[in-house]
């Protein structure tokens, strides 16, 4: 049971295996946790999957499942697949009006955005909304529906400039009833000046705090603007998007259009798309594309707003073993994954990697650079990225009771008596190994890899911060965890440091930004009126990923054929003939402080003072460099700055983009992802690729059009990764046999200390859906 008004009802599968011992066959559990798939039913939570899942059980009191039945019926992927087949066909619905839209044509050819970019980032902020509402943060109610005598006396007589005003209003949204009770006249708050109703506010006993607020906000926002005869997105969407969850509003967080509180997040997914003129825009998109239903019954209507009312949504990231049968973030790289017709998803290589694999990679990448990089033992170091979590629950437990056993983590990582005496901790250096590490994917499509090894990376130094604990009093424990251990503080912290990715698809970028903003708000733990320092009160707004994840070409760093970044600058025993080595590191370090400044902003203000500080600071390093080149003509220099403002840049300026990671670090420590295979080249590009990639010159047939870009990005990966680095990508099997990509293989043998293949080829299911 979940709480008295909620259940969770699961399926938990226990893996055995069968070993032949003395004659004899015997079962024995295998150290991979239970698998458990759950429903979250009752109070508030929608039951449409679990009745629709569960219903042949149901409707038949005769019917004796099988245990592949009942595992099937409770599996992830047919509400995956359900749901994401009616994401699309709204997202196609509102693209389509959209298209046809001439007020919303002209605004988007004014601010260089098109329907297919509008479409996909709304339907993504209002699937963010949907989690946050299952946070309880939106909608935060302020008034209380009755005010005490004594509370209605605070407010008549508080001290404020506009105390007339609110004497002369108060009666009237507070009047007193038969009954001898003041009731709240939604009608009076409703007309309400919006200062003086927001001044009002302020000395309104809070009843309702972050995390009270009604998990079906979005749908209570709709009804009251069709009681309103008013368009929702123009009136109620917009202003709820760009101005009560883009302003900082102080503490409360009080939005007097909706009257109730709203977070300010931040962040960057609620800002306009390319600063369009939302306030005095109206695109006028019909009602019924959000909702077309005719009474209060779930199963009616087929808007965007009904389709996700249909669905439990859950906050967590699952892993393989432990999910919940609902829409997780997780689910968002699917949907954007199936948004791509089939021509694009052919010309741009993109195809949805699942989430075993994800899994697998980010697992085995993460070993291989700390074993590089620490002087501990590979098999414990594996041991550890593993197992670390069943280690700690153990042995924490065993710790706690004073019990003496051997730990189960490794003795080359950690030993200590039961006193809590450490005679072995390499735990700071392996913390600190997995806190500085470097990771890229030049080709990130969903994010799906850099939320994989986010939560790798925090599910070890979590581990490792109970460990720490250990010989610690209670109050040290928790002080640790609340300044500096905390989930969110180390997602946040391995987001700013490690976590680093490139598309060029503007809408991947948005998807990628939007899981990692969703993984952070997962663990942002509001403890309001706790009095207590280490707690905080109010959601905190979400960094700004713009100089983490951006968008553009990972495999060109020229312009019209001319370098934008001279790669001598970086060596130390050259210069720059027109920007000298000191002051080009100047530049650099000018960037990346600038780049840690947007990253924590807050102020909207702020945000574009550092913003345009970036693009001068970038713009002098680009000319110095054009100049240099001797391509300076006025014409180019007017379509190097289109192509700097651009959504999608046509090239990706590594050691500029990510000075942290070049200047500071050599490069990436791993390299990871799903490259696209078989991405249609222009002849113009095939050319410039051989020129650039010294192994693409070994490929046959390379002006017929046989060059595959998963191999360009091969080449890529050993230019990003530093040395001792590591890279894990999807390739397709022909690549291990084919004669024609034997410079790819001669570069891999005589570069790679240690190579290894792993195929799924065996499997009797596809991995990849077509």
């Amino acid at each position: 049971m979940h709480d008295d008004k909620k259940w969770r009802l699961s399926f938990v599968r226990l893996d055995y295996e069968i070993k032949f011992d003395t004659g004899k066959f015997k079962t024995q559990e295998t150290l991979t946790p239970a698998k458990r798939y759950s429903f979250l039913v009752g109070c508030d939570e929608p039951c449409h999957t679990a009745i629709k899942q569960l219903s042949s059980f149901i409707e038949n009191d005769n019917y004796n499942p099988t245990l592949d039945e009942i595992e099937d019926a409770f599996g992830v992927e047919r509400v995956t697949k359900e749901f994401y087949n009616l994401y699309c066909e709204k997202y196609h619905q509102l693209q389509e009006y959209l298209k046809g839209n001439t007020v919303f044509q002209e605004e988007a050819a004014r601010h260089n955005f098109d329907s297919v970019q509008f479409a996909k980032k709304l339907m993504g902020q209002i699937v963010f909304l949907y989690f946050l509402q299952k946070k309880g943060w939106l909608g935060v109610n302020v008034w209380p529906p009755v005010l005490v005598e004594k509370e209605y006396n605070n407010i008549f007589y508080a001290s404020s400039p506009l105390k007339n005003e609110i004497r002369e209003v108060l009666p009237k949204l507070y009047p007193l009833y038969d009954d001898g009770q003041r009731h709240l006249s939604s009608a009076a708050l409703y007309k309400i000046p919006e200062y003086l109703d927001k001044e009002i506010a302020r000395f309104i006993p809070r009843r309702k705090t972050w995390g009270d607020g009604p998990h079906d906000f979005m749908r209570i926002l709709f009804e009251d603007a069709k009681k309103n005869n008013a368009n929702f997105f123009d009136e109620y969407l917009e202003p709820l998007f760009y101005d009560a969850m883009n302003k900082n509003r102080g503490e409360h967080g009080y939005y007097s259009k909706l009257h109730c509180r709203i977070p300010f997040l931040s962040g960057g997914l609620f800002e306009p798309i390319d600063g369009y003129d939302w306030e005095n825009t109206n695109f006028n998109i019909p009602n019924t594309i959000f909702s077309d239903r005719t009474d209060d019954r779930y199963d009616e209507g087929e808007g965007i707003l009904d389709i996700f009312d249909k669905f439990n949504f859950t906050m967590s990231e699952d892993e393989p073993l432990e999910r919940e049968v609902a829409i997780d973030p997780e689910m968002l790289g699917k949907v954007f994954e199936n948004l791509l017709e089939i021509k694009d998803r052919k010309s741009k290589g993109a195809y949805y990697t699942p989430r075993e694999v994800v899994h697998y990679m980010c697992q085995e990448s993460l070993i291989d650079y700390l074993v590089a990089n620490l002087d501990i033992p590979s098999l414990d170091i594996r041991e550890f990225i593993l197992y670390g979590s069943l280690m700690k629950d153990e042995d924490l437990v065993q710790i706690d009771k004073k019990y003496k056993h051997e730990m189960l983590i490794p003795n080359s990582i950690f030993q200590c008596n039961e006193d809590g005496i450490a005679s072995v901790n390499r735990l700071q250096d392996l913390d600190t190994a997995l806190a500085k590490v470097k990771i890229a994917d030049p080709a990130v499509g969903s994010g799906a890899y850099p939320l994989g090894l986010l939560n790798e990376i925090v599910k070890a130094r979590e581990t490792i911060s109970a460990y720490m604990t250990i010989g610690k009093s209670s109050f040290e424990r928790r002080k640790m965890y609340k300044t500096n251990r905390s989930p969110y503080l180390l997602k946040k912290e391995t987001i700013k440091n490690c976590i680093f990715a490139v598309d060029i698809d503007p809408s991947a970028v948005d998807i990628a930004r939007l899981r990692l903003w969703l993984a952070l708000v997962i663990d942002d733990n509001v403890v309001p009126d706790s009095g207590d320092l280490l707690d905080h009160a109010n959601p905190i707004p979400l960094p700004n990923l713009e100089c983490n994840i951006i968008c553009g070409n990972s495999l060109k760093d020229s312009f019209k054929r001319v370098a934008l970044i001279n790669t001598a600058a970086t060596n130390e025993e050259e210069g720059q003939q027109n920007l000298g080595r000191d002051e080009f590191e100047y530049y650099l370090d000018e960037i990346s402080k600038t780049q840690t400044e947007l990253f924590n902003c807050d102020n909207v203000t702020k945000k574009e003072e550092y913003k345009n500080k970036l693009f001068g600071l970038r713009k002098r390093l680009l000319y110095a460099q054009v100049k240099n080149e001797g391509a300076g003509t006025d014409s180019f220099y007017e379509s190097l700055n289109e192509a700097e403002i651009s959504a999608s840049k046509p090239y990706t300026l590594w050691p500029i983009d990510f000075p942290c990671v070049f200047k500071d670090n050599g490069g990436f420590d791993i390299v990871i992802g799903n490259p696209p295979y078989g991405a249609k080249f222009d002849n113009q590009d095939k050319v410039l690729f051989k020129e650039q990639y010294y192994t693409a010159k070994t490929i046959k047939g390379i002006q017929k059009g046989s060059l595959d870009s998963y191999t360009l990005f091969i080449e890529l990966a050993f230019k990003l990764t530093k040395k001792n680095g590591v890279f894990s990508y999807i390739v397709p099997i022909s690549f291990v046999s084919s004669d024609s990509l034997s410079g790819v293989h001669n570069m891999i043998y005589k570069y790679c200390t240690k190579l290894v293949v792993s195929t799924y080829a065996v499997r009797p299911q596809p991995v990849f859906e077509h």
